[in-house]
């Protein structure tokens, strides 16, 4: 059996790309920081490569275990959202994380350019836009 050495690359960029999300959260305190958006990234990312391998191996449907992290990620982040004192807090941070395993998706897709694109909008509008005070 011969190995892509092209595999070690996307999960190198799922780590970077996770990590650079991460050290945004991080650098404003919030739980899910480096290390979690890492890991989503990487996991993600990790599941569109094994469904692609599977796939050449055995045949079949290549989205199934892609969608599965779709919704999967949607409880985690769920329990990053908190109501205290009638603010809720996390929305920002939980959808952070559903966008870092969508990017992780990408990257075991071998979507560069579209993970690089994701990547620098979700940046601008975390770091961009936090002075930005819309109405309610």
């Amino acid at each position: 059996m011969n190995f892509d050495y092209t595999i070690l690359i996307r999960l190198v960029v799922a780590v970077v790309f996770g990590g650079l999300i991460g050290l945004e959260r991080a650098g404003y305190k919030h739980e899910a920081g480096l290390r979690t958006h890492i890991l989503l990234c990487l996991g993600a990312s990790t599941v569109m490569i094994v469904s692609e391998l599977l796939t050449k191996q055995y045949g079949g449907e290549i989205l199934r275990m892609g969608a599965q992290v779709i919704s999967g990620v949607g409880f985690l982040g769920a329990g990053s959202i908190i109501v205290h004192g009638g603010r809720v807090k996390g929305i920002t941070t939980a959808a952070g994380l559903w966008a870092t395993a969508c990017v992780g998706l990408a990257v075991g897709s071998a979507f560069y350019i579209v993970a690089t694109v994701v990547v620098a909008l979700m940046l601008f509008a975390m770091w961009g836009l936090t002075q930005l005070d819309l109405p309610s």
